[in-house]
């Protein structure tokens, strides 16, 4: 009877917890981090049971991410990283037939950016916020207007590297390429293909925030009509995009001009142009993130008309649908690359996306021996993690400048099979209008409690499944403790494809999950030493 009472109590415990937890995110909106949306629970403190530290993860699977930057990105704590692209280019309808008397108007390139529509103006044009936008130009966060953004070089060319789908040793297994595999970025075709005269387009590059204005093309001349005093002439408003004028003269030769065996199909094209590739250089400080697949070349070309009266006017669409490739060159900092070296516990851990680090959490077989013994219930077993003060204050002008260059979220997973946790497959909560915070009952999301900022991620679930196993399924294996970019980038969600392997394996850790690899940003927490050290707690009922 009292094992029932106590179960009840915990039942509306939690009920309220959750309610006051649902009532505190709503209320947040579109903030990133909220105060004192958790509380410490009580419970034992079994922190010495916990042993931490960090792992240089080395090269990692960079290839068909969901999403991939491009830029440069430099942090006093870890160094710079420096992240450039390739992507194979795909037919959008595959055999095309040419007319005669062919001229190319123009060749654009076009990447939709990340971004939210924040409202309207009283001429029609939508005003734009950027998102995955991050800079160490920290005014920019003060109101997100691009023209405080600082510029790079970009430049694109034909690659000629064969980027293939399967492993040319092993053809039932898909191929892996790796972060550091900057050679790749060398095997290109021809001259620079962003040579427009505008600097914009190539060396001072910079995000955009502007809405765009497609205009309408004038159906007597085939051309494209004035939009600036003329809002009546715009076909269609589309969201903020990277736009570049690709080389006219070399998509005549190489696609308009070309052998049509070369266009039958798509792997018949692939095989001939291969693709593009995106190289950053410089000293400007911004990093992209990009879905490269909502992306394609358009070829605006004119052909004569089939009875030879005139033009029209034709495009000709090639889709970045392809396999890609994410090189990340990262410059470690003496700070990072001391910490890694270490084999002392220090103050500090250092987490990092791309190819970063990670930490490797072990707990004590005898704590799970003594719960086991005790025949314990755990109510609650939450690992506490606390942002460095000395980390928040370098990255704060401001309160918003921490929150965008710092890990919204951090991830717990099986490490030695690179699978999520029971707790997270169980936590079914999420967060209207927000995904990137759903399952916060888990958790692992920053938060501000009593002025600190600090994760907390509930593994409950997981101690339990382990004390109450009879069969010798579930053990105490270790732990990985990583950046995350999306909470939904996981092997339970999607398969294979969200875990990238490693090139460089340990015994125990073979790969980690893509979501920390699709993070460019990092966080110092407190280590297993300090006063911000790491923090681990046990609520439990013994069984009657």
């Amino acid at each position: 009877m009292r094992f029932k009472t106590f179960e009840k109590l915990s039942i509306f415990l939690f009920s309220v917890f959750f309610l006051s937890c649902d009532q505190d995110y709503n209320t947040l909106g579109a903030d990133l981090v909220g105060d004192e949306t958790f509380a410490f629970l009580g419970g034992e403190d079994k922190s010495s049971s916990v042993t931490i530290n960090d792992l240089d993860l080395g090269p990692v699977q960079s290839n068909n991410l969901p999403i991939n930057h491009l830029g440069l990105l430099k942090s006093d704590y870890f160094g710079e990283t420096t992240a450039s692209f390739v992507t194979q280019l795909q037919l959008e309808t595959a055999e095309p037939v040419f007319g005669t008397g062919i001229e190319v108007d123009s060749v654009v390139l076009s990447v939709p950016y990340f971004s939210t529509k924040l409202s309207t103006n009283t001429n029609g044009r939508g005003i734009y916020r950027l998102d995955s936008i991050y800079t160490n130009t920290k005014d920019y966060y003060t109101d997100f207007k691009s023209d405080k953004l600082p510029t790079f070089n970009l430049e694109v060319f034909r690659n000629n590297f064969a980027l293939n789908s399967y492993d040319v040793n092993d053809i039932t297994k898909n191929a892996k390429y790796y972060s550091d595999q900057e050679s790749i970025l060398n095997v290109v075709v021809g001259e620079k293909l962003n040579n427009a005269v505008n600097s914009n387009e190539n060396t001072n590059f910079k995000p955009n925030q502007a809405e765009f204005e497609k205009p309408k093309v004038d159906e007597l001349t085939q051309k494209l009509l004035p939009i600036k005093y003329n809002p009546e002439n715009i076909a269609e408003r589309l969201s903020p995009r990277m736009r570049l004028h690709l080389d006219k003269s070399h998509f005549e030769n190489s696609i308009i001009k070309a052998d049509s065996r070369h266009l039958i199909s798509n792997s018949a094209f692939v095989d001939y142009y291969r693709g593009l590739t995106f190289r950053a250089s410089g000293n400007g400080e911004v990093m992209m993130g990009l879905d490269f697949k909502k992306g394609d070349v358009t070829i605006h070309y004119k052909q004569d008309k089939a009875d030879n009266k005139g033009k029209e006017m034709k495009t000709l669409v090639l889709k970045m649908t392809g396999n890609t490739l994410n090189v990340l060159k990262h410059s470690k900092s003496a700070a990072y690359s001391s910490a890694l070296s270490s084999d002392v516990p220090t103050d500090n851990l250092f987490l990092k996306g791309g190819q970063g680090s990670i930490a490797e959490i072990k707990i004590d077989q005898a704590l799970i021996d003594d719960l086991k013994n005790k025949g314990a219930l755990v109510n609650d077993a939450s690992l506490y993690f606390t942002v460095d003060p000395n980390f928040v204050n370098s990255l704060s002008s401001s309160n918003k400048s921490f929150y965008y260059l710092n890990p919204m979220r951090l991830y717990l997973f099986n490490a030695e099979k690179t699978r999520s946790l029971l707790d997270y497959t169980n936590d079914i909560t999420k967060l209207t209008n927000f995904p990137k915070k759903d399952k916060y009952v888990h958790g692992g999301i920053l938060q501000k409690v009593n002025g600190k900022y600090m994760y907390r991620i509930r593994l409950t679930d997981h101690i339990n499944q382990i004390i109450n196993d009879k069969t010798g399924t579930y053990t105490n294996v270790r732990l990985g403790l990583a950046v995350a970019e999306s909470i939904y980038i996981t092997p339970e969600a999607q398969g294979l494809s969200a875990i990238s392997a490693l090139k460089n394996t340990t015994n125990i850790l073979k790969s980690i999950p893509s979501t920390t690899v699709i993070s460019p940003l990092g966080v110092v927490l407190g280590g297993m030493q300090g006063e911000n050290r790491v923090q681990f707690k046990i609520s439990y009922t013994k069984r009657n």
